[in-house]
């Protein structure tokens, strides 16, 4: 019974966290398309002063630094989900393993009487 549980408990914060990694995907492409959208308004109304180039490329600037900071934002914060993965996996283990040692001990104390 304490097997299955642990194994409820496992799945069920795996899933959060599959959840949250997909969640993260989601506002990372978001984030971009909408930035990519600015770019291209920006490029149409911009493109026809040609007295004042410097504004449009400096725009476009600053839209490609934010592309570049949703992206390393994206990075790590997909970096600290995978860490959570790996260390949920790590204490699954090791519950499962001792609740086997467990069970072991209880079947050798029950042989032992």
């Amino acid at each position: 019974m304490k097997q299955e549980h642990l194994e409820i408990e496992y799945r069920k914060n795996r899933k959060q966290y599959e959840e949250q990694e997909e969640e993260l995907y989601h506002q990372r492409d978001k984030g971009i398309q909408m930035l990519e959208e600015i770019a291209e308004s920006t490029d149409y109304y911009l493109r026809n002063l040609e007295e004042d180039r410097t504004a449009r490329n400096q725009s476009l600037y600053v839209l490609e630094e934010m592309k570049e900071e949703i992206v390393q934002v994206f990075k790590a914060d997909q970096t600290q989900i995978e860490e959570s993965l790996e260390q949920l996996e790590i204490n699954y283990h090791k519950q499962q393993q001792q609740l086997i040692e467990q069970e072991n001990e209880t079947k050798e104390g029950e042989i032992e009487c």
